[in-house]
């Protein structure tokens, strides 16, 4: 691994020292209105062990920063679905920079990670280099239901896991195309690449998450793998019920909502099912 790199800022890094606290209700508030949204800083850290290089700028790379962490409990809730004997391969579609996939790569075999956004790409590889993992392929391309060259929006905000295929006006800013990207279908691309053994799948495109499902409905039929599905506002235009995501799988599923949780001084994360109308927010799709 690279050796440590802090940013310049005093508060920043008195924060990260910190950062076992993070799960303390209102820490994490407590530190953002302390360390300035609009702090910039390379740096290059260790987190129980995992490398990881980013820009404080950055919102996920912020949150890897100063906590530690990113979306960190609910990873493992996920693992906690996904059985031992089937963590052979996983996809992650929407790989961002690699916060998820480093997680993933700790227990799977193999990870086959999807991200569009050329902007992404040398951050991404730089973090798998950093933890010498071999075993996670970058796909430099995106995931829906047809073969295209489509435009690739995003918003002016310092937040890159906020890009999609999705016209949806789902922010508080509007969309603007940074780039045209290909798409393939996840069907045709896994079969062109020899991908197999697909055990879990995460989905988090920002309201194209339907069409990578319509694409993929031979490796769900073939493979039955639990998948992570992000529901936000974007999606919700396509799909508002359990049943209308029932649709979307070519087998009998249970719907399980990462839900957050207080307990006394400190905050946690469950799995609630979910059967009618679906509230935004992280799902796990488990095989019945």
């Amino acid at each position: 691994m690279s050796s440590i790199q802090h940013p310049a800022s005093i508060p920043a890094r008195l924060a990260r020292r910190f950062r076992f606290l993070r799960h303390v209700r209102g820490w994490q508030r407590l530190v953002n209105t302390l360390v300035s949204p609009g702090l910039s800083g390379t740096f290059v850290i260790e987190n129980d062990g995992m490398a990881f290089a980013g820009e404080l700028a950055s919102y996920i790379d912020r949150q890897m920063y100063l906590f530690g962490q990113y979306e960190e409990q609910a990873i493992q809730l996920f693992l906690g679905v996904v059985p031992p004997g089937r963590r052979r391969l996983i996809m992650d579609v929407g790989g961002n920079v690699g916060t998820h996939s480093l997680g993933f790569a700790r227990f799977f075999r193999r990870v086959e990670t999807f991200e569009p956004n050329p902007a992404l790409w040398a951050a991404f590889e730089r973090n798998m280099a950093l933890n010498s993992f071999s075993h996670v392929t970058l796909h430099k391309v995106g995931l829906g239901d047809a073969e295209a060259e489509l435009p690739f929006y995003s918003i002016d905000k310092s937040n890159f896991g906020l890009g999609t295929f999705s016209t949806e006006q789902q922010y508080d800013l509007p969309l603007h195309k940074i780039a045209v990207c290909r798409v393939a279908t996840g069907d045709a691309y896994v079969a062109e690449q020899g991908i197999t053994d697909i055990d879990a799948i995460k989905i988090d495109v920002q309201g194209f998450e339907p069409m990578v499902l319509r694409g993929c409905q031979g490796i769900l039929a073939r493979h039955r793998p639990v998948v992570w599905f992000e529901y936000g506002a974007g999606t919700r235009a396509n799909v508002r019920t359990a049943g209308d995501l029932q649709a979307l799988f070519p087998y009998p599923v249970a719907l399980l909502r990462v839900v957050p949780q207080a307990r006394l001084f400190t905050w946690t994360t469950n799995l609630q099912p979910e059967t009618g109308d679906l509230p935004t927010g992280d799902y796990f799709v488990v095989p019945r």
